[in-house]
């Protein structure tokens, strides 16, 4: 490293070589944190299913959970993009609402939890109708 030229702010590294930390939350690999969740949540939910509450519901919420925790890091692995980000953000509260609902409704007796669930499901649906239009739309060639 030249001592006389200043560090560029926007290298991956710093001068000691750790991780600067804005350059992990600019790149697509936080959502494989949030796949882990997610999909840790569904297997919770799945287990909870089969062996202290076997409502069909919760084996559904756990489903799409660990179903979507693919999806997310099927995504961490592209490129950054806005639409790159609404989509993942779209899983994620999709996911959130949909699953956590359920789960809160039949795990917590929280019976009010589910009146979310369609607002879950439906970015779900927005979500992937996304991902739709973004694979037939041409990409720009350089």
């Amino acid at each position: 490293m030249n001592p006389n030229k200043a560090p560029n702010p926007r290298s991956r590294r710093s001068s000691k070589g750790s991780h600067i930390p804005g350059t992990y939350l600019r790149s697509m690999r936080w959502l494989i944190s949030i796949a882990g969740f997610i999909g840790a949540f569904g297997l919770i939910g799945a287990t909870m299913h089969a062996h202290v509450r076997p409502v069909p519901a919760l084996g559904q919420a756990a489903y799409i959970a660990l179903f979507h925790a693919i999806v997310l890091l099927w995504l961490s692995q592209k490129r950054r993009s806005a639409a790159g980000l609404l989509l993942a953000m779209g899983f994620i509260g999709g996911v959130g609402l949909f699953s956590g609902t359920i789960y809160l409704r039949y795990l917590a007796g929280i019976e009010r939890a589910t009146v979310l669930a369609p607002v879950g499901g439906s970015l779900l649906i927005l979500s992937w109708i996304g991902l739709g239009i973004g694979g037939i739309r041409p990409k720009n060639e350089k």
